[in-house]
């Protein structure tokens, strides 16, 4: 899935073999790169970036004059652009914070994921408030009004209860609140993983509550 400018897959790879000007920042391991889109700035900055070493895309060439998309990786991996834009992908949103427990339905993983995502966090509260945020999804339903899907991190943590909580208290609260899985995630993450377009009518996997949020 494809983050920061609201780009479906299928579409950016259509603006890719046309020329268009865009420029995708894939971040995988080295084992991952059959995940990667053709095209794109590949770099194996994972591990690096999991290990809290937020200089690491530092020597990263992006173009100022063109769109830059960031693709989804695995761990819920976030970027910081100029250090005044941060790509939160399904980390954090504008309201609310992603769940930690669709990778592994165990309930001691999921708490650990929910500790690893309190860490994340804070460490995002550390930037400067007025840092733009734009977040890979929303945790309501889109206004489709043309208004941006991005505001200040002071604002998202004004909106956001759960930020700035303890530890504890913080993991306590998500645990009680994470919703029920999505009816068609497995089915979604499968065909994501194929990278190919859904064989049938793709607004049925869609169907129900937006449920990729905790608030």
């Amino acid at each position: 899935m494809a983050h920061g400018e609201g780009i479906r897959a299928e579409d950016l790879r259509a603006m890719l073999e046309r020329g268009e000007p865009v420029t995708v920042l894939d971040i995988r391991r080295s084992a991952d790169r059959e995940w990667t889109i053709p095209g794109s700035v590949h770099v194996d900055a994972y591990d690096a970036l999991n290990a809290g070493d937020g200089k690491v895309l530092d020597t990263v060439d992006l173009p100022t004059d063109r769109p830059v998309v960031t693709v989804c990786g695995r761990g819920g991996t976030c970027v910081l652009l100029d250090g005044r834009t941060l790509f939160t992908g399904d980390t954090l949103f504008l309201s609310s914070v992603g769940r930690p427990d669709l990778e592994e339905p165990d309930p001691a993983r999921i708490e650990t994921h929910a500790r690893m995502l309190y860490r994340s966090l804070e460490r995002f509260l550390e930037l400067p408030p007025e840092t733009l945020v734009l977040p890979g999804h929303t945790g309501e339903p889109v206004a489709f009004d043309g208004r941006p899907l991005a505001v200040s991190l002071a604002e998202v943590r004004a909106r956001s209860p759960l930020l700035g909580q303890p530890e504890d208290a913080f993991v306590a609260a998500i645990l009680q609140r994470i919703p029920e899985t999505p009816p068609n995630y497995r089915t979604i993450v499968e065909w994501n993983a194929a990278d190919r377009s859904f064989e049938g009518d793709a607004t049925e996997l869609e169907a129900g509550a937006n449920r990729c949020a905790v608030g």
